[in-house]
């Protein structure tokens, strides 16, 4: 069992290649305010230049990730401290989106708001079949980042969420590409940290290239993205983890275990 890191609101962990980030807030159901924001781009930082995390996991517990925006410290700040509260937001949000290295959300039970937001902001959603997700902002009288949403989902179903702020059940949200996989209640930390192992088996190095492209490339027209694709290729077939990768994977092919076909059926 790797070594658990305790900050006063986040516990963190490396293990097979994958960085945990789990939220450790239950008094507040592990609404997202000061500490945590702060807790959390520490250990996100951290991770940007550590060498054995290749795929980052963000994580709540097997009831709930998160209950979304501190809402009592909107009601008691305003002016600066507000603004400084905002700030530190777009900063956490900024830094999942843009984020080096593959990251996954593990999602269980209700997650509104901005805590939906966070996961958005991922690349890749696990929820348990226990989730639900909503722009709960709206009923507030705020609004959700509808960017991410309109990434995952076709565009006329985020609307809805978007205008109404009214929750999506687990399978709907699985059905329109808000959530990439649906696991058992009681089984999602297991299965999401099953697939962020997948993604660092081959290390660091190749997991923030292929983030870098997936970054990058979706902005471009088709005729930049493929010269810029392709030069990519060149780079990564210069380095040594390739020929590394590549000699074992000829070896696997000859033993007729190939590499390609490994988890066939399991996706």
């Amino acid at each position: 069992m790797a070594q658990v890191t305790k900050l006063q609101t986040v516990n963190t962990w490396i293990e097979d290649g994958v960085g945990v980030v789990q939220i450790n807030y239950p008094e507040k159901r592990n609404t997202l305010g000061w500490q945590v924001h702060h807790d959390m781009l520490k250990v996100l930082d951290e991770y940007k230049e550590d060498k054995r995390v290749a795929c980052v996991l963000l994580y709540g517990n097997e009831k709930y990730f998160s209950s979304g925006w501190a809402i009592d410290i909107l009601e008691t700040t305003g002016g600066d401290e507000r603004q400084a509260f905002s700030d530190i937001a777009l900063k956490l949000m900024i830094t999942v989106y843009d984020y080096p290295k593959p990251t996954v959300c593990a999602v269980a039970g209700m997650c509104p708001g901005y805590a939906l937001d966070v996961a958005n902001f991922c690349d890749i959603t696990i929820a348990s079949k226990n989730a639900a997700f909503g722009n709960s902002q709206v009923k507030y009288g705020l609004n959700p980042m509808t960017h991410p949403m309109f990434r995952k989902m076709n565009i006329q179903r985020a609307k809805r969420l978007i205008f109404t702020g009214d929750p999506m059940g687990p399978e709907e949200a699985f059905r329109v590409g808000l959530v990439d996989e649906l696991t058992e209640v009681g089984q999602l930390f297991s299965t999401s940290m099953a697939l962020a192992r997948q993604i660092a088996e081959r290390g660091s190095e190749l997991a923030v290239n292929l983030k870098e492209m997936c970054l990058r490339v979706p902005n471009m027209d088709h005729i930049g993205a493929t010269y810029y694709e392709t030069r990519f290729t060149n780079d990564l077939l210069a380095r040594d983890s390739f020929k590394k990768l590549a000699a074992d994977g000829v070896r696997r092919i000859k033993e007729k275990r190939s590499k390609a076909v490994e988890r066939l059926g399991k996706l």
